[in-house]
């Protein structure tokens, strides 16, 4: 059985328990694409680094630039969700700017746009 990975947005029960929110979790993937479709959570995307290797030693820096690598990616898919995209397919820079509050580089947007191309099987 094929599984993914889910951050919840709202608490959830599955097989009985409650989930809470800001929690993540591994599941069947007909049961996380269910819950995402219904804005219960958010897939967990592929993105370089853990939480671990930041309680390991990261710098300052290199946790800042993980944070923001995070929030491009989710600002890149969040402006894919409303349908604003280029030709291509990939998401706005403005639009994604427009979400995060603040600037990003086309090389940020066209990063966040592999990963989510390689979360969606489309690398």
């Amino acid at each position: 059985m094929k599984t993914k990975r889910i951050l919840l947005t709202m608490t959830v029960v599955y097989k009985g328990k409650h989930y809470p929110p800001d929690s993540d979790h591994e599941w069947p993937e007909d049961i996380v694409d269910e819950l995402i479709e219904k804005d219960a959570g958010e897939p967990v995307l592929d993105v370089v680094g853990t939480k671990d290797q930041i309680e390991d030693g990261l710098s300052e820096n290199d946790q800042s630039d993980l944070k923001r690598q995070t929030e491009v990616i989710f600002a890149a898919q969040e402006a894919i969700d409303n349908g604003q995209v280029i030709g291509s397919g990939a998401p706005d820079i403005k639009a994604m700017e427009k979400i995060l509050g603040y600037d990003i580089s086309a090389p940020e947007r066209d990063a966040a746009w592999e990963i989510l191309k390689k979360e969606r099987g489309n690398a």
